[in-house]
């Protein structure tokens, strides 16, 4: 990244460690059109960063025009492609599919398992991760009722 940093400057007539804000925006531009990428931008602005540290110098990456400018580009990326898509909640209805479609399969202790635990992390409103670390020592039986204690630091 520090190469495109170096090429940019040597393109444009500018210093390698002599960049104002301003330049350092433009090559941030530069970026994001070749990348149409925030995190591609992100990135290169922390190999300059980073290389201006080594060298003991003040980067121009402080600057508040530098900010303003990331967070313009943020919401324009935004504006551009739509905010992030994410995973839709699973409903009752999903978890009822996903339980016809595992009874379909084969009895086994591990299909057994795996309907259990998703049953478990639904119903009591827990963590997927937390669910698949329980074990056998975290259960108990009391008067034909299954009871759980759960140690969120296994």
């Amino acid at each position: 990244m520090l190469d495109t940093w170096k090429n940019y400057c040597q393109t444009n007539g500018l210093g390698q460690w002599v960049a104002t804000p301003e330049d350092l925006i433009a090559y941030l531009q530069y970026i994001y059109d070749r990348s149409k990428s925030v995190s591609s931008v992100y990135q290169h602005l922390s190999s300059v960063s980073f290389f201006y540290c080594l060298r003991g110098l003040d980067s121009p990456s402080y600057s508040p025009l530098v900010g303003m400018f990331l967070r313009g580009l943020k919401r324009q990326h935004l504006k551009i492609t739509g905010p992030a898509s994410r995973a839709k909640p699973i409903t009752v209805e999903i978890l009822k599919k996903l339980r016809d479609y595992l009874y379909e399969k084969p009895q086994s202790l591990r299909i057994w398992r795996t309907i259990w635990r998703i049953h478990l992390a639904f119903y009591c409103l827990l963590r997927w991760d937390d669910v698949c670390r329980l074990t056998v020592r975290h259960f108990t039986t009391y008067f034909l009722n299954l009871l759980f204690k759960i140690n969120f630091f296994f």
